[in-house]
């Protein structure tokens, strides 16, 4: 069982010329058991008037050669 942290940061945006604004959210789970400490890591793209996703990134740790012991 791996023990991990996980931060998050959101920034709202409006594109140049644009009137629609968006929300960016960033998500990362962390832990030092694993080499470079990134176990996932999730971005998100938001609607900012109805907060509702439409797209989304996650990529996930699936095999490490080692693992650091506690």
């Amino acid at each position: 069982v791996f023990r991990c942290q996980h931060a998050s940061t959101r920034v709202l945006h409006t594109p140049p010329g644009g009137n629609r604004r968006f929300w960016y959210r960033s998500d990362v789970w962390i832990s030092e058991r694993v080499p470079f400490g990134v176990l996932r890591w999730e971005t998100s793209l938001s609607d900012a008037a109805t907060d509702v996703p439409f797209q989304r990134q996650r990529f996930d740790v699936v095999g490490v050669s080692w693992i650091l012991s506690e």
